[in-house]
């Protein structure tokens, strides 16, 4: 069968510029689970992509999924970035199995034992492969040279729908949750006629001059009736929010939302 495949290595064949340490944190959250795997996420990947079922039911086990159907062959890509202050690259693997299927990213950091997951992240309700590609995104948000990992998580039942956004990024070892918000939501409103839809638009502006770091969320809420019974409604509103390297978490600064939220 065809094996689809792509290695996305960033960083590996030209000059890259070491990420600038920063202070030692004090996180708020707790950090995200973490595993010893030991080996390399390249040598996972290489298994994975093997046309051997054996090699590929071996790299499978390495990343904890032991269940999954090995005889078919393997979506997965990999990508080699700075996510933290220590010159290595850190990697992030996504897998996606032939059925169901569904996208699996794991996030590897190197230690002196060797490599950890210290992350795992997954969207399968109504996979969707456009869809699959806004799941993870990695951008310099704090700051430059280092990447942050930006997670949907895409959700619904009945007459609910709802995408979830988080932030992670990369303490001492472990991976942290440094913002969450809802997206994208849409969903019937108990006891009425109406469907509620709400949106969410997060803006990354520069840093400012003294190096302040902030996300700017522009909210806009749409309630729509059947049949016209009632008027529609909408409202809206922004919020803006401080990196705190201390906590290592975004905060809500209701000063700076008077002139950021106007710069739209």
């Amino acid at each position: 069968m065809a094996l689809a495949s792509a290695l996305v290595v960033s960083g590996q064949f030209r000059r890259v510029e070491p990420p600038q340490r920063e202070p030692v944190a004090s996180p708020a959250s707790k950090p995200q689970p973490r595993r010893f795997v030991g080996e390399h996420p390249i040598t996972i990947l290489s298994g994975l992509l093997s046309s051997s079922p054996e090699r590929r039911k071996q790299a499978l086990q390495q990343l904890g999924v032991a269940s999954a159907d090995a005889t078919e062959s393997i979506q997965a890509s990999i990508r080699a970035v700075n996510l933290d202050s220590d010159p290595e690259l850190e990697y992030v693997l996504i897998l996606v199995p032939t059925f169901p299927p569904a996208s699996t990213a794991y996030v590897f950091d190197k230690d002196e034992r060797g490599w950890w997951i210290v992350g795992e992240f997954s969207y399968g309700w109504h996979w969707d492969a456009n869809e699959a590609e806004r799941f993870l995104e990695l951008r310099e948000i704090v700051r430059r040279g280092r990447k942050d990992i930006l997670v949907r998580d895409m959700e619904g039942g009945t007459g609910l729908q709802e995408t979830d956004l988080s932030i992670y990024r990369i303490a001492n070892g472990a991976l942290y949750r440094i913002f969450e918000t809802v997206e994208e939501r849409e969903g019937w409103v108990v006891g009425t006629s109406a469907t509620e839809y709400e949106h969410r638009m997060i803006d990354f502006p520069d840093p400012d001059e003294d190096g302040k770091v902030f996300l700017v969320s522009h909210y806009e809420k749409n309630t729509v009736f059947s049949n016209h019974e009632r008027p529609d409604r909408r409202s809206t509103s922004c919020a803006a929010y401080r990196w705190d390297a201390e906590s290592f978490v975004f905060v809500v600064d209701s000063t700076a939302a008077k002139t950021k939220c106007g710069a739209r």
